[in-house]
């Protein structure tokens, strides 16, 4: 079954503040059954899913037949965040293909699986406060996505998500960086899912 409101386990936060950016990390390797419980669900954004100042996810259970009630709506957010949203649900179907076929017990196989989770727990938190905004009838245009800007953020800067790497990273540098404005991040494009550069024509 795909994640509710209460699953969301060790990703409280204030509605005023970002997320702390290591709280969704953990270093337990997820077992085969979780990463099948993953596999579940397929999140996508259908071309013509957006309408005026917002779009819709949508979800697939992968495990029962697709009928008029799967896929279904599962979230709605701001335009604006439309292109994070199909590099983060991208980068997790790469995870799930990379996880699933290498099922030893190597050193980069484990990294993989808890980047994997990673990944998870993180879309699952910016769904969580999606419905929780829809429910409180405060999703707009303007409406801010806490967890997926501060995702975005250790993207941009630190291009890794290890909690000791983020530390790292955060030693003897202000902590405001990540209190920037993740649509102003930079002057040219920057490509989620690679980590290159790309020139902006």
């Amino acid at each position: 079954m795909p994640p509710s409101l209460d699953d969301a386990e060790d990703m409280t936060h204030s509605k005023s503040q970002c997320p702390n950016p290591v709280s969704l990390w953990s270093n337990k390797i997820p077992n085969l059954q979780k990463i099948d419980s993953i596999r579940q669900i397929t999140y996508f954004v259908p071309d013509d899913s957006s309408e005026d100042e917002l779009f819709e996810i949508w979800a697939l259970n992968n495990f029962t037949k697709q009928d008029e009630s799967n896929p279904y709506i599962w979230a709605t957010m701001p335009l604006r965040y439309i292109n994070h949203i199909r590099s983060a649900v991208y980068r997790l179907e790469l995870l799930k293909i990379a996880a699933y076929q290498d099922r030893g017990d190597t050193f980069n196989s484990g990294y993989t699986k808890i980047y994997l989770a990673h990944m998870d727990r993180t879309l699952d938190m910016v769904w969580k406060e999606a419905q929780e905004a829809e429910i409180k009838n405060e999703m707009s245009a303007e409406w801010v996505a806490p967890a997926l800007n501060m995702w975005l953020r250790v993207e941009y800067f630190v291009r890794r998500h290890a909690a000791h790497e983020i530390e790292a990273f955060l030693a003897g540098k202000e902590q405001g960086i990540f209190e920037q404005d993740v649509f102003k991040l930079g002057e040219h494009l920057y490509n989620f899912l690679s980590h290159t550069h790309l020139i902006n024509i």
